[in-house]
Protein backbone atom coordinates (compact mmCIF):
# COMPACT_ATOMS: atom_id res chain seq x y z
CA UNK A 1 0.00 0.00 0.00
CA UNK A 2 1.34 3.58 -1.23
CA UNK A 3 0.88 6.54 -2.31
CA UNK A 4 3.18 9.23 -4.22
CA UNK A 5 4.61 12.18 -2.28
CA UNK A 6 5.36 15.19 -4.92
CA UNK A 7 7.24 17.50 -2.59
CA UNK A 8 8.55 21.45 -3.33
CA UNK A 9 11.32 19.83 -5.77
CA UNK A 10 8.73 17.86 -7.56
CA UNK A 11 10.71 14.48 -7.76
CA UNK A 12 8.52 11.78 -6.62
CA UNK A 13 8.89 9.27 -4.09
CA UNK A 14 7.35 6.41 -2.72
CA UNK A 15 6.29 6.83 0.39
CA UNK A 16 4.31 3.19 2.05
CA UNK A 17 2.04 4.23 5.03
CA UNK A 18 1.18 1.24 7.49
CA UNK A 19 -2.15 0.39 8.01
CA UNK A 20 -3.11 -0.44 11.43
CA UNK A 21 -6.68 -1.40 11.51
CA UNK A 22 -9.06 0.57 14.12
CA UNK A 23 -11.28 -2.24 15.07
CA UNK A 24 -14.77 -1.48 17.40
CA UNK A 25 -17.58 -4.03 18.29
CA UNK A 26 -19.19 -3.43 14.55
CA UNK A 27 -16.30 -4.63 12.63
CA UNK A 28 -14.02 -6.81 14.96
CA UNK A 29 -15.49 -10.36 13.93
CA UNK A 30 -15.84 -9.67 10.82
CA UNK A 31 -11.96 -8.93 10.43
CA UNK A 32 -10.89 -11.79 12.64
CA UNK A 33 -12.96 -14.29 10.61
CA UNK A 34 -11.88 -12.81 7.25
CA UNK A 35 -8.24 -12.93 7.81
CA UNK A 36 -6.56 -15.84 8.31
CA UNK A 37 -3.51 -14.03 10.66
CA UNK A 38 -4.72 -10.66 12.88
CA UNK A 39 -2.55 -8.89 15.32
CA UNK A 40 -4.96 -7.26 17.74
CA UNK A 41 -3.49 -4.81 20.36
CA UNK A 42 -6.60 -3.98 23.02
CA UNK A 43 -5.34 0.00 24.25
CA UNK A 44 -6.64 2.69 26.15
CA UNK A 45 -6.07 6.22 24.78
CA UNK A 46 -4.54 7.18 28.19
CA UNK A 47 -2.05 4.17 28.13
CA UNK A 48 1.58 5.18 28.17
CA UNK A 49 2.43 1.91 27.71
CA UNK A 50 0.29 1.53 24.64
CA UNK A 51 2.19 4.69 22.89
CA UNK A 52 5.67 3.05 23.30
CA UNK A 53 3.88 -0.11 21.79
CA UNK A 54 2.80 1.44 18.43
CA UNK A 55 6.32 1.60 16.93
CA UNK A 56 6.70 -1.93 17.22
CA UNK A 57 3.12 -2.81 16.21
CA UNK A 58 3.86 -0.43 13.08
CA UNK A 59 7.37 -2.63 12.24
CA UNK A 60 5.60 -5.60 13.01
CA UNK A 61 2.73 -4.60 10.09
CA UNK A 62 5.15 -3.03 7.68
CA UNK A 63 7.76 -6.25 7.79
CA UNK A 64 4.43 -8.83 7.36
CA UNK A 65 3.08 -6.76 4.56
CA UNK A 66 -0.07 -8.96 2.94
CA UNK A 67 0.45 -11.84 5.52
CA UNK A 68 -1.16 -10.67 8.75
CA UNK A 69 -3.35 -7.75 9.21
CA UNK A 70 -2.39 -4.87 12.28
CA UNK A 71 -4.98 -4.06 14.22
CA UNK A 72 -6.21 -1.67 17.94
CA UNK A 73 -9.43 -1.68 19.83
CA UNK A 74 -9.79 1.15 22.00
CA UNK A 75 -11.37 -0.42 25.36
CA UNK A 76 -11.95 2.78 26.87
CA UNK A 77 -14.45 3.30 24.37
CA UNK A 78 -17.97 2.23 25.93
CA UNK A 79 -18.69 0.27 23.03
CA UNK A 80 -16.02 -1.79 22.96
CA UNK A 81 -15.86 -2.57 26.64
CA UNK A 82 -17.57 -6.30 26.00
CA UNK A 83 -14.39 -7.19 23.85
CA UNK A 84 -12.16 -6.85 26.77
CA UNK A 85 -14.77 -8.39 28.58
CA UNK A 86 -15.20 -11.26 25.97
CA UNK A 87 -11.15 -11.77 25.17
CA UNK A 88 -10.74 -11.50 28.90
CA UNK A 89 -8.55 -8.13 29.08
CA UNK A 90 -7.42 -7.43 32.30
CA UNK A 91 -4.87 -4.56 31.78
CA UNK A 92 -3.39 -2.61 28.96
CA UNK A 93 -2.06 -3.18 26.48
CA UNK A 94 -3.16 -7.03 25.89
CA UNK A 95 -2.00 -7.94 22.29
CA UNK A 96 -3.80 -10.96 20.93
CA UNK A 97 -2.85 -12.95 17.88
CA UNK A 98 -5.57 -14.84 16.59
CA UNK A 99 -4.87 -17.34 13.68
CA UNK A 100 -7.97 -18.95 11.63
CA UNK A 101 -10.44 -17.15 14.03
CA UNK A 102 -8.63 -18.24 17.68
CA UNK A 103 -6.03 -16.83 20.04
CA UNK A 104 -3.11 -18.65 19.58
CA UNK A 105 -0.92 -16.04 21.11
CA UNK A 106 -1.42 -13.69 24.26
CA UNK A 107 1.03 -10.64 25.46
CA UNK A 108 0.86 -8.24 28.38
CA UNK A 109 2.18 -4.95 28.36
CA UNK A 110 5.56 -3.74 25.92
CA UNK A 111 6.91 -6.54 24.05
CA UNK A 112 10.34 -7.08 22.22
CA UNK A 113 9.31 -6.98 18.54
CA UNK A 114 11.32 -10.08 18.26
CA UNK A 115 8.93 -12.16 20.57
CA UNK A 116 5.63 -11.40 18.37
CA UNK A 117 7.84 -12.14 15.18
CA UNK A 118 8.67 -15.10 16.07
CA UNK A 119 5.13 -16.25 17.14
CA UNK A 120 4.10 -15.12 13.68
CA UNK A 121 6.46 -17.05 11.88
CA UNK A 122 5.41 -20.01 13.70
CA UNK A 123 1.85 -19.84 11.65
CA UNK A 124 2.99 -18.33 8.74
CA UNK A 125 2.80 -20.64 5.66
Amino acid sequence: MGFYFEPACHSKRLIFLTMILELNSDNFYQTIASNDIVLVEFYATTCHPCKILAPILESLADENGDDIVVAKVNISDAANTALGTRFDVSMVPTTLLFHSGQVVARSLGVFPQSKMQAEIDDILP
